[in-house]
């Protein structure tokens, strides 16, 4: 009898748990679902994509478990999708790429965010906002895009931030900014100036790589690994100038990557598993040379994309998910050839996409959340083709 009292007792508490959980749900601190005002090409296309819409692909993005691909004026994307980090509210994980926005012509995803950039220059973000990241005031997810700000020419969605560069070469960044030393708060919700001159950015996990309009390259941040390359392990509150010529970068999890304009591949910064492509496994607190010929590099987590100017593709450091796609579990401290006839690539957390000269998408590694737009959640060890109408 006792006993039969105690099941009814928790029978009557799981309900009220129930209860209470629906009501926090549809309490005011909600995302905000519809998009913002103005944006009249935010929300899902024609089924056949945009205004725009063609088979050449402009660009590849991908976040911790999303991936986006801009096609045409199209955004297309893959994976998960339960703060809106694909551009639209619904669905809340695909394993086949769904279009999601129109009327674009630049897309960056990181992490749990992603940035959109309109034909008129406009920057709209959806996705996860705790920190600021959307630069809208507020710190609430976005589950579809809202603006971020007008006149804008680069930008690059970061670890828990965003940065902006306006068409007058000024360098505006939102979100956490920890380590920055740029302001005064760690989290901003609204975009703040603090640079000018500069041509792009790029934004590791908690430390940033700023290329001016001269060419010279400038860092600043945490540097406990020698991820900004200035010979120490110093953090740097402030842009301190490193090199001289250089023509494009990429940031990644404390470690950085530079191709001058030479061509030339120099790494720097935390060498676990070997992903500096050095041969070794050592840290470096200062920029040493890679390799020559080479086109750009995507830094994931813990391994490296380089995509050389013949149309190779070559990949090393951490492998565990078959992210470098040779075929293999197997860690590379030095690069190895992975692909050819490849036009552009991009990295994310335990995955790679490269993009063909036929413009077909393909991807390796962790697919669990289907980032891969193959029809599956799997780990790949070799590159798939991702299922673009």
């Amino acid at each position: 009898m006792v006993t039969h009292k105690i099941k009814r007792h928790l029978a009557f508490l799981w309900l009220l748990s129930i209860l209470l959980f629906v009501a926090c749900e549809k309490d005011g601190n909600d995302p905000v679902p519809g998009p913002g005002p103005g944006c009249d090409t935010c929300g899902n296309p024609p089924p056949n994509g945009g205004q725009n819409e063609s088979k050449v692909v402009a660009q590849l993005s991908t976040g911790h478990v999303h991936s986006l691909v801009l096609r045409g004026d199209t955004v297309w994307g893959t994976g998960y999708n339960v703060q809106g980090q694909l551009g639209a509210a619904t669905p809340d994980r695909t394993k086949e790429p769904v279009s999601t926005l129109y009327g674009m012509k630049a897309i960056s995803a990181r992490y749990t965010h992603s940035l959109f950039l309109k034909v008129d220059n406009s920057l709209w973000g959806s996705g996860n906002n705790g920190h600021g990241e959307m630069g809208d005031g507020t710190t609430t997810d976005r589950l579809t895009p809202v603006k971020v700000m007008d006149d804008v020419k680069r930008f690059e969605a970061g670890f828990y931030r965003s940065f902006i560069i306006k068409t007058d070469q000024t360098l505006w960044a939102t979100g956490n900014l920890d380590h920055s030393g740029l302001i005064s708060s760690n989290d901003v919700k609204t975009p703040v100036e603090i640079e000018d001159s500069v041509l792009s950015v790029s934004s590791g996990t908690n430390h940033t790589l700023l290329l001016r309009t001269d060419s010279t390259l400038w860092v600043w941040g945490g540097n406990a690994f020698g991820e900004l390359g200035d010979g120490t392990f110093e953090n740097r509150t402030k842009p301190v100038k490193i090199m001289d010529h250089v023509k494009t970068m990429a940031a990644g999890f404390r470690c950085s990557y530079v191709v001058k304009a030479d061509n030339t591949l120099w790494a720097c910064g935390i060498n676990q598993y070997g992903k500096l492509g050095d041969g070794s496994t050592t840290d470096k607190s200062a920029f040493v040379k890679i390799m020559d010929d080479v086109k750009m590099a995507a830094a994931g987590t813990e391994h490296v994309l380089f995509l050389k100017t013949d149309g190779t593709v070559w990949a090393c450091g951490w492998n565990n998910y078959g992210q470098l796609g040779d075929g293999t579990r197997t860690d590379r401290p030095t690069p190895v050839k992975v692909m050819e006839g490849i036009r552009l690539i991009a990295a994310g957390s335990h995955r790679s996409l490269i993009v063909k000269e036929d413009n077909t998408v393909w991807g390796c590694g962790s697919g669990a959340n289907g980032e891969f737009g193959i029809g599956i959640t799997n780990f790949e060890l070799s590159f798939k083709k991702m299922l673009l109408p």
